[in-house]
């Protein structure tokens, strides 16, 4: 899976393709605009700049994040994730922080590298 991904309204489910009828789970999120990046002043609004990302704070390596979600896919300051059961959505998350784990991993060493250097 390639992170951001894209709302799917589109009747799949985000997580293995299958189609979905009438049962199915859904992570729903709102978005913001920035508006002054100085201060970091944000309100909903119908195009995001910013939505769902998972992050590393106060580690040892380089923070890292991921954005989860492409804002360029959310209309009217929602975005609808569809899932066709509850294992779906649980691997769909369970991939999300792996893919997290993977960079900041990535990170440290890239930092330990560039530290043995000087």
């Amino acid at each position: 899976m390639n992170f951001p991904v894209k709302e799917n309204g589109d009747g799949k489910c985000l997580a293995c393709g299958h189609d979905m009828h009438s049962r199915f789970v859904v992570f729903t999120s709102g978005c913001m605009r920035v508006i002054n990046k100085k201060d970091a002043t944000a309100f909903g609004k119908n195009e995001a700049e910013l939505l769902m990302s998972l992050s590393t704070h106060n580690h040892d390596a380089s923070d890292v994040s991921l954005d989860v979600v492409d804002p360029k896919s959310v209309k009217f300051g929602q975005v609808d994730l569809y899932f066709c059961s509850f294992n779906c959505a649980r691997d769909f998350f369970v991939i999300a922080v792996n893919t997290l784990e993977t960079k900041y991993e990535r990170a440290n060493k890239v930092r330990k590298h560039l530290s043995q250097l000087h």
